[in-house]
């Protein structure tokens, strides 16, 4: 009897241990993030001319009981330049969802930012952190022409001739839009020659325009040089030497 006893008492405590931890289980509420791993916003050039597409967050309530009240603290060296649509969200109903965007500041100057994003609630409420980074480097202007040397036209003979004319490439190889530029010839012959264009409006980070230069058509007997070069503000400049025979 005595044995039986015991036995009975262990079996009572192992089943309230277990219904403890049960309890204890379903007291935690389970919050999960749609962005798991730290974002990096894409890196910008310093400049008012820069935009940030802010990253939309949904936070998802895992359990079947509601979150009650949550909050969203951004801290980290560089927490104050980043933005969030809302610092607290009302309620997360059991296995519901909400959502939030944070975004990083703009007209920032040329350094490293990074801070995080914690999720609380009350006790029950296990928090969730995001990290984020955002990067803005230093202004570049900076374009590449397709033709880096001298170009020398296919001699001709006589005035009745035809001659390709070069087609040029301009990239923007910076990281900021180029502005306006100008296309122009220079030189003793620069008026011998011909360009398709004289300007360029704006070319994006990494965009490109073509615009060709060819000699004037029946030219006389002679040597003809010029030089074309592609100008604009920022201290952008490129260019390259052209040639022509007429024997």
């Amino acid at each position: 009897m005595k044995k039986l006893k015991i036995s009975f008492l262990i079996i009572v405590s192992a089943l309230f241990v277990l219904g403890g931890c049960k309890e204890e289980k379903e007291k935690a509420i389970i919050i999960e993030l749609s962005q798991r791993v730290k974002y990096n916003f894409p890196a910008v050039a310093e400049g008012s001319g820069y935009t940030v597409t802010p990253l939309e967050v949904t936070v998802s309530n895992y359990v079947g009981r509601a979150t009650g009240a949550l909050q969203m603290v951004l801290s980290g060296s560089g927490s104050a330049n980043f933005i969030l649509s809302e610092n607290s969200i009302s309620n997360i109903a059991g296995f519901g969802t909400a959502k939030f965007t944070v975004t990083a500041k703009t007209e920032l100057p040329v350094d490293t930012y990074d801070a995080a994003i914690t999720i609380s609630g009350g006790k029950k409420v296990l928090p969730k952190t995001l990290e984020l980074g955002f990067v803005v480097n230093k202004a570049k202007f900076e374009i590449g022409l397709s033709q880096k040397t001298a170009f020398v036209f296919p001699p001709a003979t006589g005035s009745d001739y035809a001659v390709s004319p070069l087609t040029v490439t301009v990239t923007n190889t910076g990281n900021r839009k180029t502005g306006a530029l100008s296309i122009a010839l220079s030189g003793a012959n620069a008026t011998d020659f011909a360009l398709s264009e004289t300007s360029i409006a704006d070319i994006e980070p990494a965009g490109k325009v073509t615009f060709t230069v060819a000699p004037k058509s029946e030219l006389p007997v002679g040597e003809y040089r010029a030089t074309v070069t592609v100008s604009g503000d920022n201290g952008i400049a490129q260019s390259f030497d052209v040639s022509f025979v007429v024997k």
